[in-house]
């Protein structure tokens, strides 16, 4: 019997909108992990490779990233691939304001809880 589990990965790609995973061990080895979307594996090189061409290849401007162990999946990342991100001129090094306003060119809004 053959079985189907379609993934919408809601333009994750350009080239690709839908899988199609003729068995459930395929779609769990898939989502098992990562949750709904693709798990990378490697080392920090590898990882910012793949970072790096999702984003020339879609303009996409952010990840969401999702844990397999916590906390060491994030102190990993942090240590290991926003260094080599950093590099390759793909993530900050520094940010200039103080407030996410700041960080995203917002204006100020006035304190109206100030007495």
């Amino acid at each position: 019997m053959e079985w189907q589990f379609w993934i919408d990965r809601g333009g994750t790609f350009t080239d690709v909108q839908r899988t199609v995973y003729e068995t459930v061990r395929e779609a769990a080895e898939f989502i098992g992990l990562g949750g709904r979307g693709p798990v990378l594996v490697g080392d920090p090189k590898q990882i910012a490779d793949q970072l790096e061409m999702w984003q020339d290849e879609t303009g996409i401007d952010g990840f969401n990233l999702a844990r397999t162990v916590v906390p060491e999946s994030y102190e990993h990342f942090i240590d290991l691939v926003v260094p080599e991100l950093q590099r390759r001129g793909l993530f900050r090094t520094a940010y200039e304001g103080h407030t996410l306003r700041d960080h995203l060119d917002l204006p100020h809004v006035p304190n109206r809880h100030f007495v």
